[in-house]
């Protein structure tokens, strides 16, 4: 093997030191969903940006909305020929329903760089309103487990 690639959590620096000393082998971080088989994002040997989980895979499109109260990123939504045909719901039974107007909403809140490069920065649903503001639980247990 000369690169493996690593996804569904953020990759430690630790990790990577690790494999590099151990096996001599390159990790490489990427990006995916379930719903978006198998990935969106990646690095490579060519285009490797450390932080970031790499450029969108070919012939993936996406779209940036801005989320409320929360000032650094935004929500990522995709389309492409590797995103699911559809959910099917318990309300409805046997019927396939299809992303909104082809549109996958990952509840990711990314930045992508001026030369591509995708940072992920948290999740939708990992936010609380409290007070009036947007607090980012991902930062809260970060600090929690810092103490």
């Amino acid at each position: 093997m000369r690169y493996i690639f690593a996804g569904a959590e953020k990759l430690k620096e630790q990790t990577k030191s690790i494999w590099s000393e151990v096996f001599g082998v390159r990790l490489f971080e990427g990006y995916g969903t379930t719903e978006c088989s198998p990935a969106l994002c990646m690095n490579t040997p060519m285009f490797n940006q450390p932080g970031t989980v790499g450029k969108f895979l070919p012939g993936i499109t996406h779209k940036l909305d801005p989320v409320t109260g929360v000032p650094t990123g935004s929500k990522l939504s995709v389309s492409g020929p590797n995103i699911m045909l559809g959910y099917f719901l318990p309300e409805n039974p046997g019927v396939l329903v299809p992303p909104e107007n082809g549109w996958h909403d990952t509840g990711d809140i990314v930045e992508i760089t001026d030369d591509g490069f995708v940072k992920i920065l948290g999740r939708a649903k990992r936010f609380a309103k409290i007070g009036g503001e947007m607090v980012s639980l991902t930062a809260v247990e970060e600090l929690a487990a810092s103490t």
